[in-house]
């Protein structure tokens, strides 16, 4: 299975800080 979303342990520390902090989904947008 191909991966489609890959993150750096600290790419997942802010990601779940930025939760906590908000209280929200997180949505990623890439374009291009």
């Amino acid at each position: 299975m191909v991966e489609r979303v890959v993150a750096t342990d600290k790419a997942i520390e802010l990601i779940r800080f930025l939760k906590d902090k908000h209280q929200a989904d997180i949505v990623f947008h890439q374009s291009g």
